[in-house]
């Protein structure tokens, strides 16, 4: 199909139209297509002169575009020398600026997204060409479109319905790396808790997490990643025991090894220590209650467990749900200091989940 790309009657050189011999798509005028200009080289059948500098040729694989000027003004002038742009670089379309490391449909989006900006539709970008538009935005310096991109990508990724709830280990790496680029502490931490969820689902490897975990130093998720390694490197069959995987470096190795010992010797002091809980106002004898809770969280923790002793939260979770259906529990303890001393091992998981660095030595 022949395309012919031409420069509009009129003098805004951010305006560049793309027209096709085809007829326009249902519902669509000719007067609203996408204002780009994006060819073959061998189909470009003309392009009409326009003022001094107001644009550049580009090539991205085999296909030339003719882009404003203003594309290029937010980029630091070392990126301005690496590209040619400096020396002219991309003045005629004979010896164009060359992108590379992206598709020229991504490009494309970009483009679409740069020019419509701030008018940017978000209905018409599936989530991949969104998470691209962000990418290519941050690689550019298109930082208006970066800003709307990752701000569109905030509000798909905190829906309800996140796509993260079913989402695979790399789109995770995508949209972390991008909220981490962009600066974006609070969209990094919501995404951070809901893969550190998966992974506590089981419905991830730990891997990918620690790998980009470790190189953005990002703490609460790489001692969750952490701790799952070592969940899943246990057998229920099996004493516990600690194996170096190949796949982590011997710092991460490290890492995961004082974990390992760390929490199997705070298991074992828990299965002594159960965690304290208030005098209820209504409690006449509160050492017989705390009495009573210890001798029944001593029987519970001897009870046979299906989690490993190293996955300690798991092991609380147990040890909760036990207690709470203990008959003597509920007999010995005032209703006030039996609901606050199972409210105490909750509190405990939540202290530990959200101190587990300190176990990996992080």
């Amino acid at each position: 199909m022949a395309i012919s790309c031409e420069r509009p009657p009129t003098s805004d050189s951010h305006t560049i139209v793309m027209k096709k011999s085809s007829k326009p798509s249902p519902g669509e005028s000719s007067s609203s297509r996408t204002p780009l200009a994006s060819a073959h080289t061998t189909d470009c059948m003309c392009v009409k002169s326009s003022p001094e500098h107001s644009h550049r040729f580009l090539r991205v694989e085999k296909s030339h575009f003719e882009v404003p000027i203003a594309f290029f003004a937010q980029m630091p002038p070392e990126i301005h020398n690496l590209i040619g742009f400096t020396s002219g670089r991309g003045l005629v379309v004979e010896e164009p600026l060359v992108f590379s490391g992206h598709t020229v449909d991504q490009f494309r989006k970009l483009l679409w997204a740069f020019i419509s900006y701030p008018s940017i539709e978000l209905r018409q970008f599936t989530l991949e060409e969104l998470l691209s538009i962000n990418e290519l935005a941050h690689k550019y310096y298109q930082l208006d479109v970066r800003a709307w991109a990752i701000s569109a990508l905030a509000g798909i990724v905190n829906h309800p319905c996140s796509p993260l709830r079913t989402a695979s280990s790399q789109l995770f790496l995508r949209v972390l790396r991008l909220a981490v680029l962009c600066n974006k502490p609070e969209l990094s931490l919501s995404i951070q808790i809901k893969w550190i969820t998966r992974l506590h689902w089981h419905q991830l490897s730990p891997t990918p997490a620690i790998l980009i975990a470790d190189i953005f130093n990002l703490r609460h998720l790489l001692s969750h990643a952490y701790y799952m390694h070592l969940v899943l490197m246990q057998s229920p069959s099996k004493p516990p025991r600690f194996k170096k995987d190949p796949e982590l470096t011997p710092k991460q190795n490290m890492h995961v090894q004082c974990g390992y010992y760390s929490l199997m010797s705070y298991w074992r002091h828990l299965q002594t220590t159960p965690p304290e809980f208030k005098r209820s106002a209504q409690c006449d004898n509160h050492r017989q209650c705390v009495e009573a809770w210890k001798m029944r969280w001593y029987k519970a923790s001897s009870r046979l467990c299906p989690h490993p002793e190293i996955d300690v939260l798991s092991r609380l979770r147990f040890m909760q749900d036990t207690l709470e259906a203990d008959l003597l529990l509920g007999v010995c303890l005032t209703v006030q200091c039996r609901t606050q001393a199972l409210a105490s091992v909750s509190k405990k998981r939540e202290e530990i989940a959200n101190n587990l660095h300190h176990h990996f030595d992080l």
